[in-house]
């Protein structure tokens, strides 16, 4: 079997927040390094080409990676909340099709007119953070990045002979400015924790596959 250029880059996209697809880019573009060199048949004996450029490619590629996956950016707005979106999947091949129904919601929201003065949403890797040491070490480390984490578990199986993808629940945490674990938002101080509880603990969320288009409307 040959190799296809095409079905490659799929993957690569399909597992681009994961560090498998970091892997994926690291090996991909090196050998396309190489491959360009001894095309235009250019001398790799100097240290310049054989380490110093193939460095720079990999830590550009690994900046790349930090920020378009959301896992590092740098504020522009100091009045704004920002809120990281975490979907928890219990199964590998959810992530793709709630992924992308998840962007377009949250690109819908930050483009809305209600909210794009003060909110601003972004959408970190799957499963990133899915224990609670690692997503209050993570506010700990990277306190200047988001205020706010929502992280949603996502289930999925066959229920009452449906199949069924379940958002069994949520998990909402932000990043410690007192000890009160108390925010200022929007010129009020609120306890997320106690209020979000009456938010969404009497709804049933799901995503039923047989009937797609609307659960989609729904979400």
């Amino acid at each position: 079997m040959g190799f296809d250029i095409l079905v490659f880059w799929d993957k690569l996209i399909d597992r681009w927040e994961t560090r498998k697809g970091l892997l994926m880019s690291f090996v991909f573009l090196i050998c396309l390094y190489f491959f360009g060199l001894k095309f235009f048949e250019v001398q790799i004996s100097s240290t310049l080409y054989l380490l110093v450029l193939p460095v720079i490619i990999l830590i550009l590629i690994f900046i790349t990676w930090v920020v378009t996956t959301n896992r590092l950016f740098f504020r522009n707005s100091s009045r704004k909340i920002y809120v990281g979106v975490i979907m928890i999947f219990d199964e590998e091949k959810d992530r793709v099709v709630i992924n992308k129904i998840v962007r377009k919601v949250i690109a819908k929201i930050n483009q809305s007119n209600e909210f794009n003065k003060n909110l601003k949403l972004k959408l970190l890797p799957s499963n990133f953070c899915a224990h609670e040491s690692q997503i209050n070490r993570y506010h700990e480390n990277f306190y200047f990045m988001y205020d706010l984490m929502i992280r949603v578990f996502v289930e999925s199986g066959n229920y009452e002979s449906i199949e069924k993808i379940v958002i069994n629940k949520f998990s909402v945490t932000f990043k410690r400015n007192s000890t009160s674990w108390k925010k200022r938002i929007f010129y009020d101080t609120i306890d997320l924790t106690k209020d979000m509880g009456l938010l969404i603990q009497s709804r049933d969320w799901d995503f039923v596959d047989s009937n797609s288009g609307l659960d989609k409307k729904s979400i």
